[in-house]
């Protein structure tokens, strides 16, 4: 089958110049923040990708690459940890996830041909992959709209660094892709604000924190700054707010917010990770939970915050 390429250059969207504000506080030990709130999920051999998080309650499941390059999955549902469990295939990248029910979710991935893949878990069953193609330079990122229709997006980094998206209807079909440009150093982080706004959050060429919005057709980019090691990712747990999480130079969290009006400044978190975060909306709550690999190359909870 002849692989489907995203081949639109446009310009770049995001060389502004360097943003000064940059995360230099030092970074808080490891054994502070672990001894607080930090707990391990031992993988066989380990993680090749930061995690990324989904929920639907009760249940709250976290997506890895493990070392053998095949998707496993973590799951929390009433209160406790499942353990692991693997899924079948081989992946080149971190996989991105969404739950749209309790027993439905989308696992979207790039595989060895570099195309976007779909697979739908029912009832903890992974049924057959589907290549939708285009060509990823990145990790894919999905967000569920929140109309109640179940439609879905996957944001991706094309061959041109620039921003695309691949959009789903209610029933998982593949509808087509759009072209948003920039020039994109990070995987994309998607955030379903409300029924009609989608946020991404990426990393510019200045290292910078950026938003690309889609409010109806209307888009735009935005800068946030500071000085970010790896990609950020952010959740919306109340419609119109939504909380960004990203790694600093010193390899520490950083938490930054929307809350319908104006930006929240820059909150430390610490730690000291070994990939970005993944936020997730704690089942049955507006909590957040937060995700990542640690420099054992495992998979560890970083702590619950309160969600814009």
């Amino acid at each position: 089958m002849l692989r489907r390429r995203i081949r639109k250059l446009l310009p770049a969207g995001l060389v502004s110049g360097l943003v000064a504000v940059g995360f230099l506080a030092p970074a808080n030990p490891i054994a502070s923040i672990f001894a607080s709130y930090g707990y391990a999920y031992p993988i066989t051999s380990g993680l090749k990708s930061a995690p990324d998080a989904t929920s639907f309650s009760p249940n709250e499941d976290v997506f890895v690459r493990g070392t053998d390059d095949a998707v496993w999955r973590l799951r929390y549902t009433n209160g406790t940890f499942q353990g692991w469990r693997q899924y079948q295939g081989i992946i080149t990248a971190e996989p991105g996830s969404i739950s749209s029910t309790a027993t439905r979710t989308e696992v979207f991935v790039r595989g060895t041909d570099n195309a976007l893949w779909k697979a739908q878990i029912n009832s903890d069953t992974l049924f057959n992959w589907i290549k939708i193609g285009g060509v990823l330079f990145r990790a894919p990122s999905a967000d569920l709209r929140v109309s109640g229709a179940q439609a879905f997006d996957v944001w991706v980094i094309g061959t041109d660094n620039g921003l695309w998206k691949a959009s789903f209807d209610s029933s998982g079909n593949f509808t087509g892709w759009t072209s948003y440009g920039g020039i994109v150093t990070s995987d994309p982080g998607a955030i379903a604000v409300t029924a009609t706004e989608s946020d991404v959050l990426v990393r510019g060429t200045d290292n910078g924190l950026w938003i690309a919005k889609l409010s109806g057709t209307t888009f735009s980019w935005t800068s946030l700054g500071g000085v970010l090691t790896d990609s950020p990712d952010g959740v919306s747990c109340n419609a119109g707010h939504f909380d960004m999480f990203v790694i600093g130079t010193d390899h520490g969290v950083w938490w930054r917010s929307w809350n319908g009006v104006s930006f929240s400044g820059w909150t430390a978190l610490g730690g000291n990770w070994n990939s970005a975060a993944t936020a997730v909306c704690h089942p049955g709550s507006t909590n957040i939970d937060l995700f990542a690999r640690g420099t054992d190359n495992q998979l560890w909870y970083v702590a619950t915050v309160p969600a814009t």
